[in-house]
């Protein structure tokens, strides 16, 4: 009898814990500049409006679940951002220290555009000594405006 009042009382608490964290939250995600460049970021920001329940950590885990990174909040609000990140999906997760029970996990895709890759080039040569010699190069992915030079 003993047990089966004490799971009833942790499932209570449990219930009214959680309806006490009142947590509003946003996650973005910043591009790599380039393919295969890991300097994205993620940006993290948070507000709890409910029962005081800081401290919090925040883990930033790969796509394999290997934590590359963690922040502490001491306060109700706060936001972070969390650079050099590659592009894949992450997931980023908020727990209470004090309050287990306000947790909150939410997975955020950080991009990067196609590989830069010379599609085709034209040269046509000069004739006569007249300078009149053109190089034409057509490039497709990566991030425009793109600087050529020769």
């Amino acid at each position: 009898m003993k047990k089966i009042f004490s799971s009833a009382i942790v499932l209570i608490l449990s219930s009214l814990t959680w309806g006490q964290c009142a947590l509003t939250y946003s996650v973005d995600s910043i591009p790599a500049s380039c393919a295969g460049n890991c300097d994205g970021a993620i940006i993290f920001t948070y507000s709890n409006s409910g029962t005081p329940a800081a401290p919090y950590n925040v883990i930033f885990k790969n796509s394999l679940g290997v934590i590359i990174g963690s922040h502490t909040f001491l306060g109700e609000a706060g936001s972070y951002t969390f650079t050099g990140v590659c592009a894949e999906l992450h997931t980023v997760s908020m727990q209470s220290i004090f309050t287990p029970a306000c947790f909150y996990e939410e997975t955020v895709l950080v991009t990067e555009p196609a590989p830069l890759v010379i599609s085709s080039i034209n040269v046509i040569h000069e004739t006569s000594g007249l300078s009149n010699g053109e190089i034409t190069i057509n490039v497709i992915g990566g991030i425009m405006p793109y600087l050529y030079s020769i």
